[in-house]
């Protein structure tokens, strides 16, 4: 066997059968049965959150290190990921222990993908429900979910000063807004630039984060700019980078 057959023995992937998660391996050899209602790798070392009975657990390829319940368990960051369970957070470890005392804190809710956060804002732009904007911005948001994995401005190249979430929610929804009622529903905004140009997503040795073929302002009067270029993913979600530059206030 080569070195890369070997590699692939030991992978191991999510598959699904009679309606019920489990993990199988490249020899189509079942490592952990199909009981589960839901399934997702968490960590690059075959960990996974596993949904039973309505909630989580943290699992490997054939145990189960914490069988919680937890209402949410986040991607795992240096070696911590987040549990979430009746509104309060415990961080875990990858043998499944918890590690600190309960804080009050609940799941970030967006995107994981670029192309999920543009066309959600589209929606929100060509919608009449001003709460589908709110519901947008709640995503691209910074939360206290995400600045727990987030210390570092990657625009200014400094240390994250502290972040008030609720501020940065209240600016992005009034600035979007602004947008949506002056620009968007007039003939002065150029709709094709926001839909038409293709964007794609690099990684660019500190962060997850968007680039596109032409027209990075997305749009001819420049004021999606600050919102969605340089976009980037925390802990699997991608947010926005506006509250990190010196234009915010």
């Amino acid at each position: 066997m080569n070195y890369d057959a070997k590699g692939l023995a030991s992978k191991r992937i999510v598959a699904k059968k009679n309606g019920k998660f489990g993990l199988i391996n490249f020899k189509n050899e079942v490592t952990s049965p199909f009981q589960y209602e839901a399934l997702a790798k968490i960590d690059y070392a075959d960990l996974y959150k596993a949904k039973q009975d309505g909630h989580y657990l943290l699992i490997d390829q054939n145990k189960v290190l914490n069988p919680g319940p937890f209402d949410e368990i986040s991607q795992f960051e240096d070696g911590t990921a987040l549990t979430f369970k009746d509104g309060m957070m415990r961080t875990i470890n990858k043998a499944g222990t918890i590690t600190n005392e309960p804080v009050k804190m609940e799941p970030h809710e967006g995107y994981t993908t670029f192309e999920d956060l543009k066309y959600g804002l589209i929606a929100a732009l060509e919608s009449e429900d001003e709460e589908l904007l709110k519901a947008f911005v709640d995503k691209i948001a910074p939360s206290e979910h995400l600045l727990y994995f987030l210390h570092y401005n990657f625009l200014s190249r400094k240390q994250l000063g502290n972040v008030d979430v609720a501020y940065v929610k209240m600016r992005y929804l009034e600035e979007l807004t602004t947008f949506k009622n002056r620009y968007y529903k007039s003939i002065l905004f150029d709709k094709k630039s926001l839909t038409t140009v293709e964007d794609y997503t690099i990684y660019d040795g500190e962060v997850y984060t968007n680039k596109r073929t032409t027209d990075h302002t997305f749009g001819n009067v420049k004021y999606l700019e600050k919102f969605l270029r340089n976009s980037f993913k925390v802990n699997g979600y991608w947010i926005s980078p506006y509250f990190m530059s010196h234009r915010f206030r």
